[in-house]
């Protein structure tokens, strides 16, 4: 038989999608997206079917919680969504986004970085609020994708060896009500009322030396929302076989990169590209892993950088405030220079 006469890989296979999250979404999406456009029709198609644990959008701890999608080089979600046709449905749900700032302890800016303007983009980024069954019957599949998170039990069952490292600092979480009238608290979480109390004080302690609006926010902390945490991240590792793994689940980042949602994004449409047009599976996950693991490591290196200035003391400490000041005068990223310019 002529090889142009073979049938592609994926061709009337099933396709297991563990975890309804961005990244999985996005492959889902893309894959449809491929298929529809591919050249030659591949047929009969896969058939793809997503499972997902959360019953709902408002789970307990994700309220409020939102997720940047950015337009710049390094980042590339929001050119991903383009691609895919679904940017303008994605920003109508969006908060638009205007710039990073990083503040003083006074909560004074010492530096503005506004997102540079993207050809063919209206805006440049953009926030939006974030396979065993229940009944216990099982489901077979050729193709496994695996997007079911950092704490992927997908992952622990088939790649133990590859777990998630502390990344060098202890994360604080809490939420508050709202500032202008009050709202109804959910009450959530295991932890008692004195180490509630005990996590409030060091975090005081922690942030003494700033102003306004700290005190106001640690005045009107939702006891039950508070939280610690270990920032962590894990090294990508390659695929093999019919289990891919995407996303945190490949990749895990700590909430220092800033880039994980756009990672999933850009991931996931990476991944069905490849699988729709690569000669086999093998090539397929290759050509994706050469794609996803250096851009991931890169961002990874990027926020064990940003926890080590972040949480620098001393001498160091002075000295990165500094050079971020002169950063913010040389390259006119300071907040008030902006606005006596304009």
């Amino acid at each position: 038989m002529n090889t142009t006469d073979q049938q592609h890989f994926l061709a009337g296979k099933r396709i297991i999608i563990a975890g309804g999250g961005i990244g999985g979404l996005t492959f889902c999406i893309a894959l449809q997206h491929f298929l529809d456009n591919a050249t030659k029709k591949i047929e009969p198609p896969p058939t793809i079917t997503v499972y997902e644990r959360d019953t709902s959008v408002d789970a307990v701890g994700r309220e409020g919680y939102s997720l940047s999608i950015r337009g710049d080089a390094i980042s590339g979600g929001m050119q991903t969504l383009q691609k895919l046709g679904i940017l303008d449905e994605m920003i109508t749900e969006s908060n638009p986004g205007t710039h990073f700032t990083l503040f003083n302890t006074d909560f004074s800016p010492l530096m503005q970085i506004r997102s540079p303007p993207v050809e063919g983009l209206s805006q440049s980024s953009f926030r939006i609020a974030r396979s065993k069954l229940p009944d216990d019957t099982q489901e077979q599949c050729d193709l496994l994708i695996v997007a079911d998170g950092s704490n992927s039990l997908i992952r622990k069952a088939l790649r133990p060896e590859h777990v998630l490292n502390f990344a060098g600092a202890v994360i604080i979480a809490a939420c508050t009500r709202t500032l202008d009238k009050s709202r109804e608290s959910k009450a959530a979480g295991t932890i008692p009322d004195n180490e509630i109390d005990e996590i409030l004080t060091e975090a005081k302690e922690r942030t003494k030396v700033y102003g306004e609006p700290m005190p106001t926010l640690f005045k009107e902390t939702l006891r039950s929302s508070v939280a610690v945490f270990n920032a962590k991240d894990m090294t990508p590792f390659r695929n093999h076989g019919s289990v891919i793994f995407i996303d945190d689940a490949q990749h895990a980042m700590s909430p220092f990169a800033g880039n994980g949602a756009n990672m999933a994004i850009m991931h996931g449409y990476q991944l069905a590209d490849q699988l729709v047009h690569a000669k086999d599976l093998t090539t397929a996950i290759k050509s994706y892993d050469d794609l996803s693991i250096p851009r991931s490591t890169s961002a990874i290196n990027m926020s064990r950088r940003s926890i080590a200035i972040g949480h620098s003391q001393g001498f160091w400490k002075y000295m990165w405030v500094t050079v971020l000041k002169l950063m913010g005068w040389y390259f006119g990223l300071n907040y008030q220079h902006d606005q006596q310019s304009n």
